[in-house]
């Protein structure tokens, strides 16, 4: 043992520095060489493999989580691109017009069909849900046939510019469209609630008839660019519709629709415009129900006052003073009916019914105070002309009971007759 320390202590000294770094390099490369794999392996996407992982199974500092990171926005842009150039290419087999087709031989034929599908409020002015239907030719999509629908339809391509003249409001769904394109044929189909004026017929409500008027017209166009038609019937509205007795209307027996074009001039420039007229007759019997007939029936009751005792003033006066109130109550609930808003501005049949029972009424409550004071004494001494005879309290109400049904039926008879001759002229 001692031997060998000697001996190696021996060779250290004959030995330089510059010979000892060099052995000691020698002692270590069988160590570099025992595993061979390890030093071949190589780095991938900056990863040295030969690095240790942390105890949570996760990479160390430089794992390859900031090359993901940036891996993923470049396959976002790569899908945003192929999206827009899908888009792109259905662009380009529109061909994406967006001018109006020009024909220098003739103007564009535009035909248009309205279908309906609902009618709300009715009085002044009319909210009308429909179908809106627009085709014409297109000679640059020839050679094309497709079908789009959904928001942003009307982008791909020229479509018309209508719009509805007097309209108090119109929203376009945008969502309820379709353009179907059929080698230059096109179809343009969408959904719009539009509030139309109408005009009804203040004098004689509620035996009136309710005219809407739908005008449709080019915003920017004139007659020697587009021309618009009605299409077919021009105007369509389901069967199982017909009848509209839940707003209080139903449709005209003998022409409910009516259509006609014709041009206008603007300025210097004429334009075709094509009108759809809605005809409504407004249903009286709910007002002859709820109104007419109470004040008849409160008219016939003030005719008890002729019948009572005159003696007992007190139970006439208050049956007078009673329907007097009432008709007043009824006529003022006649005003703040919804359905006639701005009709309360001019006299009509309804009103004029309405203030003859209240006349009817008032003359009876007259008779009552004029019989009490023929009771007296100044009033025994009324005299008609030269006769002797004087008229007393008890002629009068005698008169009465029969001359105020007949001049009440009389006014019944001259009023009916003339609500069913324009019924008739209607």
């Amino acid at each position: 043992m001692w031997l060998r320390i000697s001996l190696f202590l021996t060779i250290i000294q004959k030995l330089n520095s510059t010979e000892l770094v060099a052995a000691l390099v020698d002692l270590q490369k069988p160590s570099e060489t025992q595993n061979p794999e390890v030093k071949s392996q190589p780095r991938v996407d900056g990863l040295n493999l030969n690095e240790p992982s942390n105890e949570t199974g996760y990479k160390s500092a430089t794992s390859t989580e900031p090359q993901t990171a940036t891996s993923e926005p470049k396959n976002e842009e790569s899908k945003k691109t192929k999206k827009s150039s899908s888009i792109e290419k259905e662009r380009n087999k529109l061909k994406g017009y967006n001018t109006l087709p020009i024909n220098p031989q003739m103007p564009l034929e535009i035909g248009v069909k309205l279908a309906l599908e609902s009618i709300e409020d009715i009085s002044v002015d009319a909210t009308f849900n429909l179908y809106m239907e627009q085709t014409w030719y297109d000679h640059r999509e020839r050679n094309l046939t497709a079908f789009m629908s959904g928001k942003g339809t009307q982008d791909f391509c020229w479509t018309p510019d209508l719009y509805y003249l007097l309209a108090r409001k119109v929203s376009y769904l945008s969502n309820t469209q379709y353009l179907n394109i059929d080698k230059g044929k096109m179809l343009f189909d969408r959904k719009v609630s539009v509030t139309l004026p109408c005009t009804p017929d203040p004098f004689r409500y509620p035996f009136d008839k309710v005219v809407c008027q739908a005008i449709l017209s080019s915003y920017g166009y004139d007659v020697s660019s587009i021309r618009l038609h009605w299409k077919d019937k021009g105007v369509y509205f389901p069967e199982a519709y017909d009848k509209l007795e839940y707003i209080g209307f139903r449709w005209d027996d003998e022409s409910p629709i009516t259509i006609a074009s014709e041009e206008v001039q603007y300025g210097e420039y004429n334009y075709t415009i094509i009108t759809a007229y809605f005809k409504f007759n407004r249903i009286y019997t709910v007002y002859i129900y709820q109104v007419m007939i109470p004040a008849a029936i409160l008219v016939i009751v003030s005719w008890s006052i002729f019948w009572i005792n005159i003696d007992v003033t007190p139970a006439r006066v208050g049956i007078g003073v009673t329907v007097i109130l009432v008709l007043l109550t009824l006529s003022t609930n006649r005003k703040q009916d919804a359905n006639s808003k701005l009709l309360n501005l001019k006299t009509d049949l309804l009103d004029i019914y309405i203030w003859s029972c209240f006349l009817f009424v008032i003359v009876a409550y007259i008779e009552v105070s004029v019989s009490d004071y023929m009771r007296t004494d100044k009033g025994k001494k009324i005299s008609l002309g030269t006769r002797l005879e004087p008229i007393t309290a008890k002629k009068v109400n005698v008169s009465s009971r029969i001359l105020f049904p007949l001049a009440f039926a009389v006014f019944n008879l001259g009023y009916w007759c003339y609500v069913y001759y324009i019924q008739i002229r209607n």
